[in-house]
């Protein structure tokens, strides 16, 4: 059966897929997911921690941060919110009490991460000595389960690529920068080889990537500058309006 005609779709995962193309391991291991529903809801349970154990790496990865050959799933995710700054919302004038409910929040993910690693070990398909015997996880918790796992999923990687708007990670993907790449093509335009129209922004990140990162540096700078201006001159017609009123 086609993935394209089930019922059960991880929609976070499938955006991820979408916007990062060549990011195959995700892809395999969504398909497998939606593939298992409802019928082998073991397989659910296995493959919802791996892919949230890819995605963990992956972040970290793309951030320079060593995770050693063999890292507990636990501390991948902790190590990853740490990253992440989910202990404190990058909004700075959340109230405390709005900050105290957020991190519950937060905080919650972790519980759900670890009662998933060890009911993976104890109902999926894989678990560690089962008894042949034992009665299967029910399909409505594997359903819950698969989907907590996806808005997990698109939280932490929402939460990385929102962060590296501001200062782009060691390892960039062509395609994260929109905004950059549109200026880029509309300033040099596409040009053949061949028959074959050639975008400038993607050239230029394939052939010298240390180039597109230092202009893309610049472009945030600069875009960070003229967010700040227009603060301050904001500010400066605020305090104006105020004083003759």
């Amino acid at each position: 059966m086609q993935t394209e005609t089930l019922s059960f779709r991880l929609t976070a995962c499938r955006e991820l897929m979408e916007s990062h193309p060549g990011s195959l391991r995700i892809e395999q291991q969504v398909k497998t997911i939606e593939a298992s529903y409802p019928d082998d809801p073991g397989t659910m349970l296995v493959f919802c921690r791996s892919i949230i154990e890819t995605t963990c790496k992956t972040i970290l990865s793309d951030r320079s941060i060593e995770i050693g050959a063999d890292p507990k799933f636990s501390d991948l995710l902790t190590r990853t919110r740490q990253v992440l700054g989910l202990e404190k919302p990058r909004q700075g004038d959340v109230d405390e009490v709005t900050r105290k409910n957020l991190g519950m929040i937060t905080g919650g993910i972790g519980q759900m991460v670890e009662g998933l690693g060890n009911l993976r070990n104890s109902d999926g398909s894989f678990a560690h000595g089962a008894d042949a015997y034992a009665p299967l996880l029910e399909n409505e918790y594997a359903e819950i389960l698969a989907r907590a796992a996806d808005a997990v999923i698109g939280f932490l990687f929402k939460s990385h690529l929102a962060i590296a708007k501001g200062q782009p990670h060691s390892r960039t993907r062509f395609g994260e920068f929109r905004e950059f790449d549109d200026k880029v093509d509309l300033e040099f335009g596409d040009f053949l080889v061949f028959e074959a129209p050639l975008r400038a922004s993607e050239a230029l990140f394939h052939c010298d990537p240390q180039e597109y990162r230092t202009k893309l540096n610049l472009h945030i700078q600069e875009e960070r500058d003229e967010t700040e201006k227009i603060n301050i001159i904001s500010g400066i017609v605020g305090a104006l309006v105020r004083s003759k009123s």
